[in-house]
This record gives structure tokens, sequence and C-alpha cells, in this order.
């Protein structure tokens, strides 16, 4: 973020995949955000009314998403090297879930002392505390708030590989054979979060 604040631009090249390093790829994307947020905010209108404006830019939560990674990595490469990388894949959507809430973060109370505390749930995974958070009390049963929990909109689709076009063409005028000619499809599954729920359906080329 304060590279992208320096103008130095993004932390990233332009490449098949986006190593993020010792970052995950949602920090690095959140960071962007963070910067363009800030840099809309810096550039509200003159009075008489920037503060209408700069409530509803406060409110609305901006997301970034890259595009034009080039050329697109297939879902067969999808190994171990592409772990903590940002990747662009091509498929056809074979199969799409329901909408569902996962539940990121759960606020828990001590039943004794009244201490509240908000525990960061990895993927969803409900984890207890393990004990009361105040100084001096040694309770060990907290409560959850299932009220107070923070979630957001989740989704699966699994997506199925497809073949390149013009690539058959191409490898029959060089001679080639398609190792991909007779064999089952391979698929990946992909979860999307927050606006990118429902933007696709069975059937649907990305």
């Amino acid at each position: 973020f304060a590279a992208l604040q320096r103008g130095e631009g993004a932390p990233f090249r332009r490449s098949e995949h986006l190593g993020c390093g010792d970052l995950a790829c949602a920090e690095i994307l959140d960071a962007l955000a963070l910067a363009v947020h800030d840099h809309l905010l810096e550039r509200c209108p003159p009075p008489p009314e920037p503060e209408n404006l700069r409530s509803r830019l406060r409110a609305k939560r901006l997301r970034i998403r890259a595009q034009g990674l080039a050329p697109p990595t297939s879902i067969r490469s999808l190994k171990a090297d592409k772990i903590g990388a940002l990747v662009c894949v091509r498929g056809s959507v074979i199969r799409v879930s329901p909408l569902r809430p996962l539940v990121t973060a759960m606020s828990f109370h001590c039943p004794r002392c009244g201490a509240k505390c908000s525990i960061p749930l990895a993927d969803g995974r409900y984890e207890q505390p393990a004990g009361c958070p105040a100084r001096g009390c040694r309770a060990k049963a907290l409560l959850a708030n299932r009220r107070q929990s923070s979630t957001r909109d989740w989704q699966k689709l699994r997506l199925q590989e497809v073949p390149e076009p013009g690539a058959a063409d191409a490898l029959a005028a060089l001679g080639a054979a398609d190792d991909s000619y007779g064999r089952v499809p391979r698929t990946a599954e992909v979860e999307l979060t927050d606006d990118l729920i429902d933007c696709c359906v069975p059937g649907d080329h990305l």
C-alpha cells in the first residue's frame, strides 16, 4: 500500500501467474482496493456537498479484480508450484453450488465477567477460544454470539477444461498428437465470494 501511495505501481508484474511472495494474493488485492479508495476520497468534489460523496465512499467496499493475465494457465497445470500465486484459467462451468454464508469471525462473551472477544475463523472452521481474554478471569468456556458474527457470501463451482481454439489445427500442422484426445477432461473447484456470487451458470465459458 505504501508503494502504491508513492506511485511505484503494483507490487507484482504482468506474467502468466502473479507470485505474491510473503503476502497472500488476497492481501495484495485488498491493499490495491485501499489505495484506490484513498485516491477517490482525496479527489472528492469541493463544497458545498463534499461530505455526501465522502460518506458514500466510506460505506462502499471497493474490490480489485485482476484481468488480462496472459497466457492463461491450463487446469492440468494447477499443481503445487502455483500455490500462493494468482493465476488465470479458462474452462466451462459444469456445476454451481447454492449460495451459502461463510462465517469469517465469531464473537464470544464470558459468562463470568462479561468480557467480549472476536475470533477469526479460517475457511469458516469453528474454533472455540482457549479462555477468557480478560486479565484475572480464569473462565474457560465462552458463549458464542452468533448474531454478532461476521459473514460473507460464498459459492463453489466446478470448472472443466476446454481445448484452446485452434490448438488441434496447430498440432496437426506440426504433425504432433494431442495428448488430451480420448481422456477425461480435468476439472477444478473454484470458490466465489462477495460480488462474484451468481456471476455464472452451468454451461458458461469463463
